[in-house]
């Protein structure tokens, strides 16, 4: 019995939430970028697989896995019929709203599995950095969000920081790749830039939606996932329709391709709950310190491709300067915001400075 309540009191904790989602979010996009690295470094016989058809299917597993919790917490498939008909059916103007980050999240998506085509994984990295910065701007104009000058030198550090340990990778695998489609970085950079502003507009737009509503985040994350599967059929059709037709919407597919598309199936669920429970700017420095992870063990896998040296080293200790500062910094203003402030009311004062002078077992005279 007592056992129970402590399982139930970790998972109705924000607290708690925030922090696992946020280490979880951490080790799940390390392993994306790692996944994706293999994946197109080296592909199978059948060729490499279309990223278009990729993000479609991460959208269709998120749905799925989204259904069957909430089948789960409601009661069963009467539950999720009531969901249903409460949260969208019911309710399609919010529905609407949530395919504005839907198609945001969807082009993103593919910006970055394109951004590898025409260069490479380390240096895409490097660029989709400048996502922090975005994301910090649309959370200040969406959000209202006060962030002081302390805290944007603490992002700008963590951005070069982000950006120093990915050049260690890039100068090192930049001359060493075969591949002719990445000697177009012009079209990476365009890619790479398209993909922070969407993914930092959509982010910090959903934070908005689901800290502004009581419905649950799996029925949101439905919701979301509904228009991405339309986004991205759309996107399939326009812009792979005739490999499709040629070789099948499978085609390159691996197992190691289904566990990118679980993994990124599951970086969804978190990246919902980090907004949730945290914010987008908490969300993008687990992101970082991925970063940081995914290029010291593709340096230990492959150090022909990254090795290490001096500038990661001094790259890595930016980002985890900036990120403990900026923690200890969002901690100090949360306790000063908590702090109990001093009543302005003169009898007021002079009550509570009689109670804590009052010597015990004395009653106050009135």
């Amino acid at each position: 019995m007592a056992y129970a309540s402590v399982a139930t009191v970790w998972y109705k904790d924000p607290e708690k939430l925030k922090w696992i989602s946020l280490f979880v979010l951490l080790f799940q996009n390390c392993a994306f970028w790692l996944l994706s690295f293999y994946t197109r470094q080296f592909p199978s016989d059948g060729g490499v697989y279309l990223s278009s058809t990729v993000v479609v299917v991460i959208e269709f597993v998120k749905i799925a896995a989204c259904l069957i919790a909430i089948i789960v917490s409601d009661g069963g498939l009467s539950g999720l019929k009531m969901a249903i008909v409460k949260d969208i059916i019911n309710d399609p103007i919010t529905t609407m709203k949530v395919g504005l980050p839907a198609a945001a999240y969807t082009v993103s998506n593919n910006c970055l599995f394109l951004a590898t085509t025409y260069m490479d994984a380390s240096t895409a990295q490097v660029l989709y950095q400048g996502k922090l910065l975005t994301t910090a701007a649309c959370s200040v104009l969406i959000l209202q969000t006060s962030l002081s000058k302390t805290k944007w030198t603490y992002l700008v550090i963590l951005t070069l920081g982000a950006m120093a340990v990915q050049l260690n990778a890039s100068a090192h695998s930049s001359g060493s790749s075969s591949n002719k489609a990445m000697a177009s970085p012009l079209q990476g950079l365009l890619i790479i830039a398209l993909g922070c502003i969407m993914s930092s507009s959509a982010g910090v737009y959903f934070e908005k939606v689901l800290k502004g509503s009581k419905t649950s985040i799996w029925m949101r994350n439905v919701q979301l996932g509904l228009f991405s599967v339309l986004v991205g059929t759309v996107g399939v059709y326009h812009i792979d329709a005739e490999a499709v037709k040629e070789k099948g919407f499978f085609q390159g597919y691996t197992r190691l391709t289904w566990v990118l598309v679980f993994n990124q199936a599951l970086g969804g669920l978190l990246v919902a709950f980090a907004c949730k429970y945290a914010n987008n700017i908490l969300k993008n420095f687990a992101c970082t310190l991925s970063i940081v992870l995914s290029t010291l063990v593709l340096a230990m896998m492959f150090p022909e491709h990254s090795p290490l040296s001096g500038q990661f080293i001094v790259g890595a200790s930016m980002v985890l300067g900036a990120t403990f500062a900026y923690g200890k910094e969002d901690s100090t203003a949360k306790l000063t915001e908590s702090a109990p402030a001093i009543s302005e009311d003169p009898d007021r004062q002079i009550a509570i400075i009689d109670r804590t002078e009052m010597p015990e077992g004395k009653d106050i005279e009135v």
